[in-house]
């Protein structure tokens, strides 16, 4: 009987000790990918993007459709070409395939490039903004959503980050 007394007691005491420090924690989740897409920062990013991405598209479907097109002409005379000539105009072909291929190396890399300097940016913004309203709100912790597999509701500090973020 002694030994239960002192158990029960024992359980008293540990959950006097952890009851307290869980009323006092507050815990908030976030979307991240809902921040992106409802302020400006991520929009104007996209857009910004897409702008500056079109022009270098544009160009490099004209130089394919050029390309092709040299392709198919020289399938149509090879029979009618000299060895030699036809050997020159494989090796013109394939010196312009090669620069094709490193026009669009060199605009995929700059575009990476520029995404990954804007996702800085962005989680740069995000994450001031996360910190204020953790802040303002008293918040001990705030978890992305995605790393949370439930949360209820009344977590979710989205809407707060988003007006923090438009201001």
């Amino acid at each position: 009987m002694k030994r239960i007394i002192t158990m029960a007691c024992a359980a008293v005491t540990v959950a006097s000790f952890t009851l307290p420090a869980m009323a006092t924690t507050k815990i908030g989740v976030v979307n991240f990918q809902k921040v992106f897409q409802n302020v400006p920062q991520g929009q104007a990013t996209v857009e910004k993007m897409r702008d500056s991405l079109k022009p270098k598209v544009e160009q490099v479907k004209k130089t394919q459709q050029q390309l092709e097109k040299q392709i198919k002409d020289f399938e149509r005379n090879a029979p009618t070409m000299g060895k030699s000539q036809r050997t020159e105009e494989q090796k013109k072909l394939q010196e312009k395939q090669g620069a094709f291929q490193k026009q669009v190396t060199t605009i995929h890399d700059d575009q990476l490039k520029k995404e990954q300097a804007a996702a800085v940016t962005f989680q740069n913004d995000l994450k001031k903004a996360i910190n204020q309203v953790a802040k303002d709100g008293h918040y001990n912790l705030i978890f992305n959503s995605q790393a949370a597999p439930y949360s209820d509701s009344d977590y979710d500090v989205t809407k707060q980050v988003i007006a923090d973020m438009k201001k």
